[in-house]
């Protein structure tokens, strides 16, 4: 019997409230061509009995003893996955209908990507798609700052991971997907799929509300990494605003817009010189988080319309034309509320 096309990877642990939802929805693809590799990492609640329960030949169930941890089983299961392809999903999340047909396509067609996400939707209906970078150059500078590939949204070309040796790594818990795929960045071509492929269930108990503090510090270092790699050596106070923009923790104060600025303008001129990114994805991408910060806080009360414009960052062409005009709309909106305010 051949092996399937696609492996699509299940981590599960005490994920019986959510569980049946999430295994449903991939036995109900419009794509068949499959195998279910659930890896049980010794739940204590129904998690097993609920996987049990299919009868479905194409769920193959992998028992542990006892938790041994995500990282560890995410390993685990890239390295028996059989399938050319290697689909991640989460327990608690579910996966639209099309969902596998859409991406295999995407792989079949451009056998030079490695790694391709999706959009996703909240599934409760209450947040924004966040539309990412789509392609390569795009994604890698995006992902200096952000994790811009939601794990359970992408599809993986197994042979490509498998050639280069690429693992999560243990050394970055609850940010290991995001210090994975900067990694595979730097080999690997990456991209997204602009379609809404996925519906992501926010609540308590997943990792980034349990393990905020964790996460946040694995994060910080992957960025550290990457400021060293173009050749950077930061102040504590400069540290302190790179981590602030990137968890868009922006301060209500000139001084922390100066900040910015200068350090921002620093980074652009660092990449230039050590060609880690496209430059000019790369400052466009910074020109997005300068009209972010420009344009928060200006909602906030600071008058940063001057600072704004005149700024090397928006003059260099980093902010598009239509964040210019947004910007300068906002402004408009923002004054006249202003003085009818006053009246």
């Amino acid at each position: 019997m051949s092996n399937p096309q696609v492996t699509v990877l299940l981590p599960v642990f005490n994920a019986a409230e959510y569980l049946k939802d999430a295994v449903d929805s991939i036995l109900n693809q419009t794509f068949k061509d499959f195998e279910l590799l659930v890896i049980e990492d010794g739940s204590t609640d129904d998690s097993l009995s609920i996987l049990k329960s299919y009868n479905d030949p194409r769920i193959k169930i992998i028992e542990h003893t006892q938790n041994e941890g995500l990282i560890k089983t995410l390993n685990e299961g890239l390295r028996i996955a059989t399938g050319k392809y290697i689909v991640r999903m989460d327990a608690d999340d579910v996966s639209l209908p099309d969902r596998l047909a859409h991406q295999v396509k995407f792989m079949n067609a451009h056998p030079d990507v490695s790694v391709v996400g999706t959009y996703f939707k909240d599934i409760y209906g209450k947040v924004k798609v966040a539309k990412t970078p789509v392609s390569h150059e795009a994604l890698k500078s995006q992902l200096f700052f952000s994790c811009a590939l939601a794990h359970p949204t992408v599809i993986i070309r197994k042979s490509d991971f498998e050639k280069h040796q690429f693992f999560y790594d243990a050394d970055f818990p609850h940010a290991e997907d995001y210090e994975l795929w900067v990694r595979v960045s730097r080999k690997l071509k990456i991209a997204n799929l602009p379609k809404v492929l996925l519906k992501y269930r926010f609540h308590q108990q997943q990792v980034s509300s349990k393990h905020n503090n964790t996460q946040r510090n694995s994060m910080h270092r992957c960025h550290q990494r990457q400021l060293m790699e173009m050749g950077m050596s930061p102040s504590e106070n400069e540290l302190e605003t790179h981590f602030a923009i990137a968890n868009l923790l922006f301060r209500t104060e000139k001084k922390f817009v100066d900040n910015a600025e200068e350090w921002l303008l620093k980074i652009i001129d660092a990449n230039k010189k050590a060609n880690v990114f496209s430059q000019s994805h790369f400052k466009r991408m910074i020109g997005g988080y300068w009209y972010n910060i420009c344009s928060t806080l200006q909602e906030k009360g600071l008058d940063l319309r001057d600072q704004f414009m005149q700024s090397a960052i928006t003059k260099s062409g980093a902010v598009s034309k239509t964040l210019q005009l947004k910007f300068r709309m906002k402004y408009q909106l923002g004054f006249i509320k202003t003085v009818q305010k006053g009246r």
